[in-house]
């Protein structure tokens, strides 16, 4: 075990040494960004460190439906709620869904959507579209969960199947998107700004707020009649919602995303093309996602005793196989890239 000391973007401090940080899920590394900082205190002098309160009281602050608007605007939803966390977001809309509905899972679909007796698919992903189309031809009510991404390989995960889902059935797609927002997308806007035409299915997509958008907070974006059922839930008012500091901060600072994420851009390509021109093909990753899975294990010793830290552990529970990535964020360097880049080639002796 290994205590952090500090992260500060593009490093980290273990047990008082520095190293480069390719870990993590601050994909924008927003936390460490001063303009950010300085926007979360303004936000904690204005509304204080915490709000406990429920959003049914008959006082209110107006920047929780502000930053809901925002998030609407943003990933083109009807409506958005935000919650404390994204396990709670997900957890919310999970047990909202009528008992009729025949619950469909992708087998590495995030905890926040499973149910007390949910029942993970064993299929790969191609395999588990064939058998999704299957049961929505032949079941009238329907659940389909899944993600937006795999942020764990970096394998790819389309949506032109929900195309093929049938218009005379009532069907639900629930997508967890929580690695997915403030990066994949139009402008990060996420898995909605990505999904062909879904008109003819009741569509809710969760998320946590605090991987690269740094709010330590969960979003629900749906349809305005999925809404009013959420409304109805004793989470809607009875759940502390996000310290509204956090929700100022991130209304203060949308420019700042949109420069970072031009930034992430961009060292995606660099070390993806450098991958690619020293012919190593055994590492998985996608376009404009900062995410490089490696098979290898072992790299991830070779690269600590070089000082710089990936993300190597079990998940999703702590007897499962290790998984071992390269994480990049906004805050890399090209010289940073080049520095984990020149270690990487000496791993495979190149």
């Amino acid at each position: 075990m290994q205590y952090i000391d500090a992260v500060e973007g593009r490093t980290i401090v273990l047990n008082g040494t520095r190293y480069l940080n390719f870990s993590g899920t601050s994909y924008l590394a927003i936390n460490s960004q001063v303009a950010f900082q300085h926007s979360l205190l303004e936000g904690i002098q204005k509304y204080g460190s915490n709000f406990g309160g429920s959003r049914l009281s008959n006082t209110r602050f107006e920047v929780f439906e502000k930053a809901e608007a925002y998030l609407c605007e943003v990933t083109g939803a009807e409506t958005a709620f935000t919650l404390s966390s994204g396990m709670l977001a997900g957890q919310m809309v999970q047990q909202l869904i009528p008992k009729q509905y025949v619950k469909h899972y992708e087998k590495d679909t995030h905890p926040a959507l499973w149910g007390e007796h949910s029942a993970l698919s064993d299929l790969n992903y191609p395999n588990w579209i064939d058998k999704t189309l299957e049961l929505a031809n032949t079941t009238s009510h329907l659940a389909i969960f899944c993600n937006s991404i795999d942020p764990l390989r970096a394998t790819p995960y389309h949506f032109t199947w929900i195309s093929d889902l049938p218009k005379n059935q009532s069907i639900m797609l629930l997508i967890d998107d929580s690695h997915g927002l403030g990066v994949i997308g139009n402008h990060g806007g996420g898995i909605l700004t990505m999904l062909p035409p879904h008109d003819h299915l009741t569509t809710v997509v969760v998320g946590s707020l605090g991987k690269a958008l740094g709010i330590p907070g969960g979003v629900v974006l749906s349809s305005q009649k999925w809404f009013e059922q959420l409304k109805t839930s004793y989470f809607y008012g009875g759940a502390s919602p996000i310290v509204p500091a956090y929700l100022y901060a991130f209304l203060q600072t949308s420019i700042l995303r949109h420069t970072l994420l031009k930034q992430l851009r961009s060292n995606i390509q660099y070390f993806s093309d450098a991958l690619q021109q020293h012919g190593i093909t055994d590492w998985q990753y996608l376009e404009n996602y900062p995410v490089f899975y490696t098979p290898l294990t072992e790299v991830y010793q070779a690269l600590l005793a070089n000082r710089i830290l990936i993300s190597s552990f079990p998940y999703p529970k702590p007897t499962d196989p290790i998984i071992t990535r390269v994480v990049l964020n906004a805050a890399h360097t090209k010289e940073d890239i080049d520095t984990l880049l020149a270690q990487v080639l000496k791993f495979y002796a190149l």
